[in-house]
């Protein structure tokens, strides 16, 4: 299936994306951020390099594996999803299943 190029985020996208600007130290951070987050809603496909690509102003790739090791507030950002899931879904249970997470024990 041939996607089509994502330009921008439609409007609901953008407000709730809005929220999660505090938990970056940078705009450029947040922008790849969106981008990314956009890109995954369109897209089967969760490689770097394809998500970039669908954007139409997509950046370096290497950029963006920058991004995804760079400083941001995971857990506040981890906070903030539940509470906006909380806000619209009511009546709703967020369960999340880490199973197929590796763990590694601290020593």
């Amino acid at each position: 299936m041939i996607e089509i190029p994502i330009y921008q985020g439609s409007d609901v996208f953008n407000s709730l994306i809005s929220e999660f600007k505090p938990y970056f130290k940078s705009y450029r951070g947040f922008n790849q951020f969106k981008k990314i987050a956009n890109a995954m809603i369109v897209s089967n496909s969760r490689s770097i390099a394809h998500l970039n690509g669908i954007n139409i102003d997509h950046t370096n790739q290497s950029n963006l594996n920058r991004f995804i090791r760079s400083n941001y507030d995971e857990n506040g950002m981890f906070k903030k999803l539940c509470e906006i899931v909380n806000r619209i879904e009511e009546d709703t249970i967020l369960a999340i299943d880490d199973t197929i997470i590796e763990k590694v024990e601290k020593i």
